[in-house]
């Protein structure tokens, strides 16, 4: 209809850039296609130890989340997009944690998650939107009533990780948003 591709403004190829360069240098589509796999179930390993040790400071329930949902995520799922944004899942549960409830100044960790779902899976961000919403109000609720001292930090610290997310991945939101407004 003379509008162009679209897949790329509606659909974020962002991770799918290392396994493109890998075939433009003459790999094979299934060999590129099993190193993004393998990359991806590795970085899902890491980040959901890593999260879950710093949300609960246990080694054991770190090690037993990452295998069951490295594995879940692995043998389960069979959707690129979706197991993409499964990878940056415990991230952004981590970046939250830790603006709600632990150190605000790692807020960063937040923009991390919140990229890395919004660059993989449009409706998982989309989903994370949601969960992220309730979790914030209940979260502020429960912060006036206990008259907690440092709302003021926390809430400077969302506001940092959500205006960080927007310049970082405005490249595909300005796109996105544009065309999404279109009457095709």
């Amino acid at each position: 209809g003379g509008y162009g591709n679209l897949s790329p403004t509606m659909y974020p190829s962002l991770f799918l850039y290392p396994v493109a360069i890998l075939r433009f240098f003459g790999v094979s589509a299934m060999l590129c296609y099993k190193v993004l796999l393998t990359a991806m179930n590795i970085a899902t390993a890491f980040l959901s130890f890593y999260a879950v040790r710093a949300i609960t400071g246990s080694e054991k329930s770190a090690w037993l989340m990452s295998v069951l949902y490295t594995l879940t995520n692995l043998y389960y799922r069979a959707a690129l997009g979706e197991s993409l944004a499964m990878v940056f899942l415990p991230l952004l549960l981590w970046g939250t944690y830790e603006i709600f409830y632990g150190q605000e100044k790692k807020w960063f960790l937040m923009v991390l998650g919140v990229t890395g779902v919004l660059e993989s899976h449009v409706l998982s961000f989309e989903m994370c939107l949601i969960f992220l919403g309730i979790e914030g109000i209940l979260w502020l609720i429960h912060s006036i009533a206990i008259k907690r001292e440092n709302i003021k930090s926390r809430i400077m610290a969302l506001l940092k990780a959500v205006f960080g997310t927007l310049c970082l991945n405005a490249a595909f939101l300005v796109p996105f948003l544009y065309y999404a407004g279109q009457d095709f």
